[in-house]
């Protein structure tokens, strides 16, 4: 028994100082281990959307920049939430609409970027609408719900464009009742 207990420690100590030296080889033959194929040639190429560093779905629109600092395009505004945020209202930025929804960027004296999302004839924060700003440098993102739909829409700024995503909820399973 003790011959058994010493021919064990051998071999812990003999594998132990091969990983020591640098020896990641296994002490099993070769042929005794199931070899991996890593030929180029038979290995499923990776999608282009998985080699970047950063994946991001494609927005079901891009809403173009319309005009800049236009009287005509300003959003009504009583509650005064551009004053507070220190936004001008001849330096905001109106995109082109999307599902009758009206969108504006403008950026505060405070830093922020912000992004404004209402129905043409409510005003900004009033009803059916989103708001949302960040830092200088951060994405901006609004989200809001999809009226009359089980869905999110996010509206991200992004340079002279404002991208629309739409998510749409899963429904539940059904329950079965169980007998």
């Amino acid at each position: 028994m003790a011959g058994v207990v010493v021919g064990a420690m051998v071999a812990v100590l003999a594998l132990a100082a091969g990983y020591l030296a640098g020896s990641s080889r296994p002490l099993a033959p070769a042929s005794a281990a199931g070899t991996i194929e890593t030929s180029p040639t038979r290995m499923p190429a990776v999608p282009d959307m998985f080699r970047q560093s950063l994946y991001v779905p494609a927005p079901h629109e891009a809403l173009a920049l319309r005009s800049e600092g236009e009287p005509a395009d300003r959003p009504r505004d009583r509650q005064g939430v551009l004053e507070r945020l220190g936004i001008r209202l001849d330096e905001l930025r109106r995109y082109e609409s999307v599902d009758g929804l009206s969108v504006w960027s403008g950026e505060s004296r405070y830093g922020m970027v912000c992004l404004f999302i209402a129905l043409p004839a409510q005003g900004i924060s009033e009803g059916y609408g989103a708001e949302g700003c960040a830092p200088e440098g951060y994405i901006t993102i609004a989200e809001m719900p999809r009226k009359g739909r089980t869905a999110l829409i996010r509206f991200v700024l992004r340079g002279d464009q404002v991208n629309v995503y739409v998510y749409e909820m899963a429904a539940h399973p059904r329950r079965t009742r169980r007998s």
